[in-house]
C-alpha cells in the first residue's frame, strides 16, 4: 500500500536551541506576515531543519499504519546508540536569508565554523552500516544518506516556515536579506520520526524521539 511519505532523520528543532532562538522567531513572525497568501504558515513549534536525512518511508506493510511503522524504525536505529553523543561540539548556524519559492516560505542557513558539516560526516559514519541493514532486511523504505547532495551534507540548510498544500513550482519569487544574520546555537539535536511538516506528536514527545547530545 501506498503511503504519504514519513521520515527518520536527525533534526535540528529550532526552539530548542541554546542561543538565538528568540531574535530569529521575532523575525520569523514578520516574514510570516509577508509571505504569498497561497502558503500556510507551520506552526513556531514545528520549525526545524534537517541535519542528517536517515530513512524515507515510502509503502507500508498490510494492515500496518504509517506512524506505527516509522516508530518501529525509529527504536530500532535508537538502540544502536542511547544515549546518542557526538564530539563534534555545539552546532552553530546563521540565518542569513529569506527564500520565498511558489512551494514554500523558507530560512536560509549556513555554518560559518563548518560545524554543520563536521555533524553530518560523524553522524553518516556512526548510522551507515545500521540504515545498510535495515534496508537489507526490509522493504518499504530507503535511505537519504547519498547521494550527498545540500540536504546531507556541507554547511548549508534551510527550513520552511510556510508552506503551500498545491504542487507549485519551485521558482524563487523573492528574497530577503537577514542583516545582520542571526546565529542559532544548538547543543543538542533529535533523532526523530516525522511528516514533512513535523506536525505530528510523536516529533515532539520526549518519550518517542532521542536527544543527541553535541559536546
Amino acid at each position: 500500500m501506498a503511503a504519504r511519505p514519513w521520515y527518520l532523520s536527525f533534526t535540528a528543532v529550532w526552539n530548542s536551541a541554546s542561543h538565538g532562538f528568540g531574535e530569529l522567531g521575532t523575525k520569523c513572525d514578520g516574514f510570516v506576515e509577508v509571505r504569498p497568501f497561497h502558503h500556510t504558515p507551520v506552526r513556531r513549534e514545528y520549525w526545524h531543519f534537517t541535519v542528517l536525512p536517515l530513512l524515507k518511508v515510502t509503502t507500508l506493510p498490510d494492515g500496518v499504519e504509517a506512524e506505527e511503522f516509522a516508530l518501529e524504525l525509529l527504536a530500532q536505529v535508537g538502540a544502536f546508540a542511547n544515549p546518542i553523543r557526538v564530539g563534534t561540539g555545539p552546532l552553530r548556524v546563521k540565518a542569513y536569508e529569506l527564500k520565498v519559492f511558489d512551494s514554500g516560505t523558507c530560512v536560509q542557513f549556513n555554518s560559518d565554523d563548518g560545524s554543520l558539516s563536521a555533524l553530518r560526516d560523524s553522524l553518516r559514519e556512526l548510522y551507515r552500516n545500521v540504515v545498510n541493514e535495515l534496508i537489507a532486511e526490509n522493504g518499504g523504505f530507503c535511505t537519504e544518506l547519498e547521494p550527498r547532495n545540500a540536504k546531507n551534507s556541507g554547511n548549508t540548510s534551510w527550513g520552511s516556515i510556510a508552506r503551500s498544500l498545491t504542487p507549485d513550482g519551485n521558482s524563487v519569487r523573492w528574497r530577503i536579506l537577514i542583516d545582520p544574520p542571526i546565529e542559532i546555537v544548538f547543543d543538542r539535536i533529535y533523532l526523530l520520526v516525522s511528516d514533512e511538516f513535523l506536525s505530528n506528536p510523536a516529533a515532539h514527545d520526549e518519550g518517542r524521539r532521542f536527544s543527541v547530545a553535541l559536546g
